[in-house]
């Protein structure tokens, strides 16, 4: 007994020590060192102390991916043998006593919500008291249970910029409904019942809509997931998806087997079931991966991908080039560029989206000036970047005697030094990839921050100088 009652202290003074001078709070940033030769139970004691349970350890340092994380401002800072740093942007007030303040409660936007904590995040899959949306063919049916002494109703959401009057429900026997179509996503929505905005109580996903109440959230599925054996008690789904969670996500059941459907945005995704507490591949899936347990994970992939040439001129004499970049998790071995008579060249299958990359010339890293640049989140570096099969084009004219333009908003984390415009005749224009859903942004013209002339919708920011507001779908 005596041996078991000194342990305890000594394993909790350990996972103490071990988290010493892990969080720095600099520069208008928060930083948080991940050591690379934590044991799965230090990572998760260690996490548990900074309220970051939801951060993989696993995935962090084995796949390089934050997970949910990286949805909430998080950004792989450095890396090094010993650890990974994380960083995230903050707006300090300077009136704070950091001191005492709270970090705890900081860490993730979702830690107030008691409702399903993919709300906030791209990913998800529906949870109703009562369904009440519905896919019907190529359309998408809301329906407002009751309220049928209701003298008009409309629908309000992300999928019509949060129109007021624009899309009229019908009304039926037993309540109210309309058909749309919307894109897969996430989409945030709320009803107006004789001008009174309430949500819809039957949905169990909701989101603070930051004005005292909530706008309920719906994820038009793009994908299913299927396990077939009817026998089976419990059928659970963990992945990369869902930091690898293997208690919440819990599959449906019906006469064919087990389901869950689900919206996944672009990208490569590994998973298994979890049978009455076995973890098993997807029988259905023939596409698996080696995993770091000497076992197979199964294999996703969601979206169309094009091939992408990059290539760096000159550097002949050297003996390796590695390509890495955001696209592979900034993983320092993968992706050995091949030599040419004028440089070296690699080919990649990538989908829609933008990108920041760079060069290791043996062992150096390198981003080539003649290539569009940005800054890196590592302190006073920058970046190569591009981006792939844009969908919006920032424009912005009447300033071409301006000297530079710029765009910054929530897609770069309000980067301060944004991403430069080209001048094209009289207009400054930069072809951009956005995700879908709302989007904030600023243009920089020669060093001053102002809101987007030629778009009427914006929004008041925390320094009551505005950011205009784009709906992407």
């Amino acid at each position: 007994m005596k041996k078991a009652i000194f342990l305890i202290p000594l394993i909790c003074l350990s996972i103490l020590l071990r988290s010493q001078n892990l969080f720095v709070l600099k520069d208008d940033a928060m930083h948080f060192k991940v050591m690379r030769n934590w044991s799965q139970s230090e990572a998760d004691s260690i996490l548990a102390l900074y309220d970051m349970s939801g951060l993989s350890f696993d995935s962090l340092v084995n796949k390089g991916t934050l997970g949910s994380f990286a949805n909430d401002g998080w950004m792989i800072s450095k890396r090094t043998k010993k650890y990974i740093k994380i960083s995230k942007k903050i707006n300090p007030n300077p009136e704070s006593q950091w001191e005492n303040f709270n970090f705890n409660n900081y860490w993730s936007s979702d830690s107030s919500l008691n409702s399903n904590l993919f709300t906030k995040n791209v990913y998800g899959y529906n949870q109703w008291k009562k369904q009440s949306v519905f896919e019907i063919g190529e359309k998408t049916r809301f329906y407002l249970y009751g309220n049928t002494a209701a003298q008009g109703v409309f629908l309000s959401g992300t999928f019509n910029k949060w129109s007021t009057g624009k899309t009229e429900m019908i009304k039926s026997e037993d309540g109210w409904y309309i058909d749309l179509e919307i894109p897969a996503g996430r989409h945030e929505y709320k009803f107006i019942i004789d001008g009174y905005w309430k949500r819809d109580l039957n949905n169990l996903n909701k989101t603070s809509d930051n004005c005292g109440d909530f706008n309920s959230v719906y994820f038009k599925p793009n994908h299913t997931f299927r396990y077939t054996n009817i026998t089976a008690k419990t059928v659970l789904l963990a992945g990369s998806f869902n930091n690898w969670d293997e208690k919440n996500t819990a599959l449906l059941k019906d006469a064919s087997g087990w389901y869950l459907p689900v919206f996944l945005p672009d990208g490569d995704y590994t998973y298994k079931f979890i049978i009455d507490g076995n973890w098993l591949c997807d029988p259905a899936n023939p596409k698996r991966v080696p995993n770091e347990h000497n076992t197979d994970n199964s294999f996703l992939e969601i979206g169309v991908k094009s091939e992408v040439i990059f290539s760096l001129d000159g550097f002949t004499n050297a003996q390796n080039v590695i390509l890495t970049g955001s696209f592979n998790g900034w993983n320092e071995d993968e992706i050995k560029m091949k030599r040419t008579d004028n440089g070296w060249v690699s080919s990649l299958q990538l989908r829609a989206g933008f990108y920041t990359y760079k060069f290791i010339i043996d062992g150096n890293w390198f981003a080539n000036p003649n290539s569009p640049r940005f800054p890196s989140s590592v302190d006073g570096e920058v970046d190569n970047w591009m981006v792939v099969n844009p969908n919006y084009n920032f424009t912005i004219t009447g300033f071409e005697n301006a000297n530079s333009v710029a765009i910054t908003g929530s897609f770069l984390n309000w980067n301060e030094t944004g991403l430069s415009m080209y001048k094209k005749d009289n207009t400054w224009i930069l072809p951009f990839y956005l995700p879908q859903g709302k989007i904030t942004y600023k243009y920089i013209v020669d060093g001053q921050w102002m809101i987007d002339p030629g778009n009427p919708q914006y929004e008041e920011n925390e320094f009551n100088t505005g950011n205009s507001v784009l709906w992407i779908e």
